[in-house]
């Protein structure tokens, strides 16, 4: 593989929740050799700050309700090439996402599959954007 590095942002205030989505990418990306580096944020003021200011190739956003969508178009209007990835209860928003653009729409519970298929598709556009 090559020697960048898949750089992922996890918004989530819920942290248990963060830190499973966490954890998966991690044992992924790990089993795939793909390099990561994951930014994890449960407060939405220190998320922007960051998001403002660095280069996430993936940013994945936990939605539960309008305001949580609305902090997704926030993400889209800092970074229009990021995959932005949406993590949800139930498909509630999916038309909303799509919308979004390039966006995935990921219902809860994750699973290994979802999370590889995403990881799998951003690394991709990853090598072949660079």
């Amino acid at each position: 593989m090559s020697n960048r590095i898949l750089t992922v942002a996890i918004h989530d205030e819920r942290k248990a929740e963060l830190e499973t989505v966490n954890r998966m990418i991690w044992q992924y990306c790990k089993k795939e050799g793909v390099p990561v580096e994951i930014s994890c944020y449960h407060n939405e003021q220190d998320f922007f700050r960051n998001i403002s200011s660095r280069d996430f190739r993936a940013v994945f956003v936990a939605v539960r309700g309008a305001e949580d969508f609305h902090t997704a178009w926030r993400v889209r209007d800092y970074d229009k090439d990021c995959m932005l990835i949406l993590v949800a209860e139930d498909g509630e928003f999916a038309l909303m996402a799509y919308r979004l653009g390039d966006a995935q729409y990921l219902i809860r519970p994750l699973s290994e599959e979802k999370i590889a298929k995403t990881i799998t598709a951003t690394w991709e556009a990853n090598l072949k954007n660079d």
